[in-house]
């Protein structure tokens, strides 16, 4: 979880180069026992939180990595994995604004933790985050176009 800890951190500073630095070494460590079983299913991860880190404009491509593990994860029976991958999926398209994408698997991580894994207060707590985000956009909707803009139905003019 190192690499995974640095690739967060890489995007949170906004792209302190340190940090990428050091998620390559805990990667490259990792690839040097790639031959054991239960490596290639973090390995897999760590490719896609490579990617979400050096490709945060590429969504289809990104989303599609982080598919992959979701779908490598529920293979192998790693629900909370399985869930964590489709949090951090949730996240970046949540800061890609990619809203409606992102709620699904905001939806689907709270489903995988609550009834597969059975982690119910990691399900709680996503809950809680997805209220405040429905809440959030529904106020956004609700104020209206702003003062001096007017909006005006294709073909009226």
């Amino acid at each position: 979880f190192g690499a995974l800890t640095h690739y967060e951190l890489y995007r949170a500073s906004g792209g302190r180069r340190q940090h990428l630095k050091t998620a390559r070494m805990y990667l490259r460590a990792l690839e040097k026992v790639s031959f054991c079983p239960n490596v290639k299913p973090f390995l897999v991860f760590l490719q896609a939180e490579k990617m979400a880190a050096r490709h945060p404009k590429d969504t289809t491509a990104v989303t599609q990595a982080y598919l992959t593990v979701i779908e490598e994860m529920g293979q192998i029976g790693w629900s909370h994995m399985k869930a964590f991958a489709n949090e951090r999926v949730y996240r970046f398209l949540r800061n890609s604004g990619e809203h409606a994408l992102a709620q699904k698997h905001l939806q689907k991580a709270v489903e995988v933790y609550e009834i597969e894994w059975g982690a119910l207060g990691k399900a709680e707590m996503l809950k809680v985050e997805q209220a405040r985000l429905f809440v959030s956009s529904q106020s956004l909707c609700q104020e209206g176009p702003k003062e001096g803009l007017e909006i005006t139905a294709p073909g009226s003019q």
